[in-house]
């Protein structure tokens, strides 16, 4: 079992500083619209998932889900969804699978150093996250509160079949802007700071081998 060192301290306070500013400093790391929030957390997720593995993977995209429902019960935004964020299991429940699921991927992909250091697959792969990140918010969304969920999206009269296609389509807009972004900036950032994780990684391994 790998034990917690100060660098593993170190890492992960910078990268939850990171998340809680993008939370609570207005559009830097959530934007909010009238119908939708677009997000910018799953950044440092996603790169904290490239670039050490599973476990930090797991560790950001809970910190994620906490102060998205911290968020939500403090400050929530304009949009239908957002009251149900107060819910561990639509706020948290996702971006942890989400974390897990990428940094798992991610530790495979590290097995083979060309495939690991190519920045077209490493973009693919956060652009599939990414929607995977969304798909799993909007399906806990279904799952746990189909009634509410499709009363948006499915609306009855002119006027509400009118809101529920504009959701859906700053849904779908939201979704393909945070994953080609996710797409370019994880190869891009992941690359220039990737000496830290092969230090880190480095160190893991001889803790790993001495038990």
């Amino acid at each position: 079992m790998k034990k917690i060192t100060a660098k593993d301290i170190a890492i992960d306070a910078i990268f939850v500083a990171i998340l809680t500013v993008m939370t609570f400093v207005p559009f830097v790391g959530m934007i909010t619209l009238p119908f939708g929030s677009f997000t910018l957390l799953h950044l440092p997720v996603l790169l904290g998932a490239y670039l050490f593995g599973w476990r930090k993977g797991l560790l950001f995209g809970t910190a994620m889900g906490v102060l998205s429902m911290i968020k939500a019960l403090t400050t929530p935004g304009l949009s239908p969804f957002d009251l149900l964020f107060i819910w561990p299991w639509i706020s948290i429940l996702p971006r942890a699978i989400f974390g897990f699921l990428s940094g798992l991927f991610f530790d495979i992909l590290h097995k083979n150093s060309k495939l690991y250091g190519n920045p077209l697959i490493v973009g693919l792969l956060s652009f599939a996250f990414t929607v995977m990140h969304t798909v799993l918010v909007f399906g806990s969304l279904f799952i746990f509160f189909p009634n509410e969920t499709f009363a948006v999206v499915t609306a009855q009269g002119e006027i509400m079949k009118g809101v529920g296609a504009v959701v859906a389509v700053i849904i779908l807009i939201g979704m393909t802007g945070e994953a080609i972004l996710a797409g370019l900036v994880t190869p891009a950032v992941g690359k220039g700071t990737m000496f830290v994780a092969k230090n880190f990684r480095s160190d893991t391994s001889r803790e790993e081998e001495k038990e």
